[in-house]
C-alpha cells in the first residue's frame, strides 16, 4: 500500500490483502496509469466489488490523439484515416 499524490497506489497482492483485511466491506478500485493491474477478471477474483475507470478513457483518447498528431506532423497522412468515421461514431453513440 502506497499513499501518494495520485491517491492509493496498489499492486494486485496489496489489493488481495486489503480485501481480506476489510471483509465483508466492499473494495473499489480506481484504474489509472499509476497502477499495475491485470485483467478485470483478476480484480474480481481478488474480491474487488467495483472498478472505476475514472479519467482513463480520456487519457487513452488523448494518447491516441497525440500519437496521430505526431504522425501527421511527420507527413504520415494515413493516420487521419485510422480513427472512427462520423458514420461509425453515429452508429455507436446515436
Amino acid at each position: 500500500l502506497k499513499l501518494g499524490g495520485t491517491g492509493v497506489e496498489l499492486q494486485m497482492e496489496s489489493i488481495r490483502a486489503l480485501v481480506r483485511a476489510v471483509a465483508p466491506k466492499p473494495v473499489n478500485v480506481l484504474l489509472g496509469p499509476w497502477g499495475k493491474f491485470g485483467a478485470l477478471s483478476e480484480l474480481a477474483e481478488a474480491g474487488v466489488k467495483r472498478v472505476s475507470l475514472g479519467g482513463a478513457p480520456f487519457g487513452s483518447a488523448m494518447g491516441h490523439l497525440q500519437r496521430a498528431a505526431a504522425r501527421i506532423a511527420a507527413g504520415d497522412l494515413a493516420a487521419v484515416a485510422e480513427g472512427m468515421t462520423t458514420v461509425r461514431f453515429n452508429d455507436v453513440f446515436g
